[in-house]
């Protein structure tokens, strides 16, 4: 099979013949061509997609169906500050050309709102160093906010998903990202801690604000959900149980992602929500949602939800994980032994229900794994994931 035939058969839980092998190395990759240490295997490469299709990794790319804002009658600047990187810094979002600070500053009626982030060329991250709303300060701009949010709109880059289209080919699929959730919107804008706040301090406006996100997320849903090839849509939250308490998670979260659900599915289409941390004390609300898996389910200890208990949940559940970091830094002569041993043990553990498993990095291959363990995890997977 290929790369995009094994995973579709298994986002619609058909037969097939391996457990899909997913990683998510893009910030490993960039890293290391920054910093002028990438394996040999790899030095001809320009993108990560290049780099796992030159391993044999099947292809979930990250970063060509990302969702874009444009914003009506807000006054727009963007600037570089701070020292010049060494040669243009790929991450997430930007690229990182004429500084190590990326800034950015939009007008409203009522007041400027700003925006900063870092690259860090120690482990090629780019960091929040300036929320658009300090927690502190949310209250004084909520008009600015809500004008904001009111004169934006949701999108892609259509060529640039395109072009990912091209570059994957048959190795595999490109999602369509969609936005996070009215609780994820509240902790880009202010943090988790200031979000957390501004929902007690100011819940009617809040509310308010969430309802508006929401429109503009369902909107972007619909026009995107009939593109042809588009079979995955990712909802771009950070759910972890200390950000997303179970009262906050039905209120805040659950109903928009029930609809998303129901307009992908409604199309024979298949719906990620992103996780990043602890999800077991979620589990019901995550059944309730219809969401086909939670994209990098962490397992202990970073985690707290094994993947037999997810996949215990119900009988369509996919479990999106396993490459967790102990193993991906593992160093020493018997590290690809110890990659091998856990593999086996995990897909004898989980018998006929690996296939409903796509073996991936719970968030990012770590800067600090080698190229070495990966190919270990790819080796043991073709060896051990095999369905008959």
């Amino acid at each position: 099979m290929t790369g995009k035939e094994r995973l579709l058969k298994t986002l619609r839980r058909e037969a097939h013949d391996r457990v899909p092998f997913v990683p998510n190395i893009w910030q490993w990759f960039y890293h290391h061509k920054y910093q002028g240490t990438l394996p040999a295997d790899l030095q001809g490469c320009d993108t990560y997609v290049q780099a796992l299709q030159v391993m044999g990794a099947d292809v979930i790319y990250k970063l060509a169906g990302l969702e874009t804002y444009t914003f009506r009658d807000c006054g727009y600047e963007c600037w570089f500050e701070g020292p010049r990187p060494k040669m243009p810094a790929q991450t997430e979002r930007l690229l990182f050309t004429d500084g190590l600070v990326f800034k950015e500053k939009w007008s409203t009626p009522h007041g400027d709102l700003a925006h900063e982030w870092t690259y860090r060329e120690m482990d090629g991250s780019a960091l929040e160093t300036g929320h658009i709303v300090e927690p502190e300060e949310f209250g004084a701009h909520l008009e600015a906010v809500r004008y904001w949010l009111e004169h934006r709109e949701v999108s892609i880059d259509f060529d640039r998903w395109r072009r990912g289209l091209d570059e994957v080919g048959e190795d595999g699929l490109v999602p369509v990202y969609l936005a996070g959730t009215p609780l994820k919107q509240m902790h880009w804008i202010a943090r988790q801690d200031g979000a957390s706040y501004a929902i007690y301090d100011h819940p009617d406006e809040v509310r308010e604000l969430m309802r508006i996100h929401e429109e503009q997320v369902l909107a972007h849903t619909e026009n995107v959900v009939d593109m042809d090839e588009a079979w995955l849509f990712v909802i771009r939250d950070n759910v972890d149980f200390m950000f997303y308490p179970p009262p906050w998670m039905e209120e805040f979260c659950l109903p928009t992602v029930k609809k998303i659900v129901d307009i992908v599915h409604s199309r024979g289409k298949f719906v990620f929500w992103h996780a990043c941390g602890q999800l077991k004390h979620l589990a019901s609300l995550i059944a309730e949602s219809g969401v086909d898996s939670m994209e990098g389910q962490a397992p202990p200890p970073l985690g707290d939800w094994e993947f037999a208990e997810a996949l215990d949940m119900n009988d369509t559940y996919l479990a999106n994980g396993g490459m967790f970091v102990p193993y991906q830094e593992l160093t020493g002569p018997d590290a690809a032994g110890q990659i091998d041993t856990y593999v086996r043990d995990l897909f004898e553990f989980l018998g006929d229900r690996k296939s409903r498993m796509l073996f991936g990095t719970s968030c990012n291959w770590s800067p600090l794994g080698s190229y070495e363990n990966l190919v270990a995890f790819l080796e043991a997977v073709k060896k051990y994931g095999t369905l008959s």
